[in-house]
Parts: C-alpha cells; structure tokens; sequence
C-alpha cells in the first residue's frame, strides 16, 4: 500500500512539472487566426532571389544598390512582390479640406484589429488628443500601392486606441475596424509573439512600408539587424524599444506604424512596430517591441479573434 501511495505521489508530481513546462512554453495564447506564410516576397532588383521560408531568419542583405535619399519611405531596401506580405496596411485620413493623407503603415494582426504607432493618430502630450477624424480615416487591405485605388477598397475604422498603461513614452496604438476583415491570400494577419523573453537579437527582421512620397507607392522592405539593446543609440535603452541597423536600409517618414517581422517556423511574426528612423542608411532605426506590451494588447483584441477548430 505504502508503495501505491508513493507511485501515485510520483506520478502526481510528474504531471504537475509537465503541466508547468507546457504552461511556460507560451506566455500569450495566439489569436487561432492563420497566420502570413514566409514565401518569395522579393522582387528580383539584385538577383539575391532565395526562397526563405525554410529558415528560422531572413537572408541578410548586407549591401543595396537602392538608396533613393530624396524618397519619403523605406531607404534601400527592395520592391517586394506583390500581395507577398499580405499583413501590411496603409492607413490614410481626409483632413477638413477633402486632401488625404497617407498617414502611416500598419499590420493585420486579427480580423478586427491593426497594429500601428499612437503618435500617428494622436499627440505626443499625454493627453491622448485625436489628430484626425475616425469617420474620416480609412485602411487599405490587401493592396500593393496606394495609387490609383478606389475609396471602395478602404475599410471605415471604428476606433483609435492608444496604449494607456503604467509604462512612459510608449509609442504603441491600436485601430479597430467598423467590420470584420474576409481573410484570403491577399489579406491575412501577421502571428503576434507569444513569449516574453524572447528578444530576436542578432536575427534579420524584415520592415515594410508604402509610405507616401515616392511616386509609384509599392510597398518595400529591407531587411535589417536586430541589436542587443547595450549597442542602441536610441534615449529609451531598454527591452521596449528595438534598435535595428543594416548599410544600405533605414525607415524613413512615412514608415511610421509599419511593421517589423521575424520568420518563425515559416510564419511572419510581427516583433517591432516603427516609431523612429533618421532617412540615414547609416544609422540605427527604431521600433516599439510588441512582446513588451502584450499583456495590455492581448485581452483588448479578442474580440476579432478567429474562432478556434
């Protein structure tokens, strides 16, 4: 009997280590939303073609011959095929003279909800004061340029929502949609991260962006270093803010909002959001880290979820 009770003990104990370690795998469930597959998404500029999506990181880029210093949007970087990275959003808003603007990028992360920077949309005070009107800002889905694309193609935003925790200086915001975004190839989220610790440094992030500047208004992208944070030049040194560098590739005006992503297992998951770059191919970009406020994202967002199989 006494044995019983010790291999009921044991195994008891087993099971509770078990259920910890699988706990502790994840720190945030995903969205149950399928998520942007890492294809081909490079145009052919440089014949540096290689089918990526079997490696855990992008291929490194450490040379360009794009750098356009006159262009209101990526620097260096590469046209990306289209509908290949079928996250990224260009938000745009009508300002009381009837002239839009291109305001800022985005990502899909769920059907109801897109990723973006908070001083895009309001003020950097503290006050949370709208700059634009939410009936009059739209968000384009599934597109490769911004040109020539009937209002039709905008999806009406119900709400700006600025991050409102105990952390100063975030630059972190989110947009809900009036209606639930149809996935297909063309329009699918990017996955959010789901453990805290885990940082990327020293892995190729890939950033994208239409910004509004340059006359053909294709989405780029370029790829850029993830550094350890003792190594950024940014006034905010700590594990919220993400520095990144590349010769050659920088965000400029325009990026802001857009997306930086990580290849996990052949998925694009969206790590950093773009909130800082100097148009200097030469000098560091910046983005909120995402993971750092998912606790506050997380439960804000459920509502567009995908239901789970």
């Amino acid at each position: 009997m006494t044995k019983f009770i010790q291999c009921i003990f044991i195994l008891y104990f087993v099971s509770c280590i078990n259920s910890v370690k699988i706990m502790s795998a994840i720190d945030w469930e995903p969205t149950g939303c399928e998520c942007a597959p890492v294809v081909q998404y490079q145009a052919d500029n440089n014949n540096n073609n290689t089918n990526q999506s079997n490696s855990n990181n992008y291929t490194s880029q450490s040379d360009s011959n794009f750098t356009n210093q006159s262009s209101n949007r990526i620097m260096g970087g590469f046209e990306v095929l289209p509908n290949k990275l079928p996250y990224q959003v260009l938000i745009k808003s009508y300002v009381n003279n009837g002239i839009n603007l291109g305001i800022c990028g985005g990502t899909i992360i769920n059907k109801l909800y897109i990723l973006t920077a908070g001083h895009c949309f309001f003020n950097k005070t503290g006050d949370h004061v709208e700059l634009f009107d939410v009936d009059k800002t739209f968000v384009l889905v599934g597109k490769h340029s911004y040109h020539e694309v009937p209002d039709s193609q905008f999806v009406k935003v119900s709400e700006f929502i600025k991050y409102t925790g105990d952390i100063e200086h975030i630059d972190m915001g989110l947009i809900k949609l009036k209606e639930p975004l149809q996935f297909s190839s063309t329009i699918m989220p990017a996955c959010l991260p789901t453990k805290r610790n885990e940082l990327f440094t020293g892995e190729m992030g890939l950033v994208s962006g239409m910004g509004f500047g340059n006359k053909n208004g294709e989405l780029k992208g370029a790829k850029l270093k993830i550094l350890d944070n003792k190594n950024c030049t940014s006034k905010t040194k700590d594990v919220s803010v993400i520095c990144t560098i590349a010769p050659g590739n920088a965000v400029c005006f325009g990026d802001s909002g857009s997306p930086l992503t990580v290849n996990e297992s052949g998925q694009h998951v969206g790590v950093g959001v773009v909130t800082a770059g100097h148009c200097h191919t030469q000098m560091q970009s910046y983005f909120t880290r995402v993971s750092t406020y998912m606790d506050w994202l997380r439960p804000l967002i459920k509502d567009g979820d995908c239901p789970k199989e």
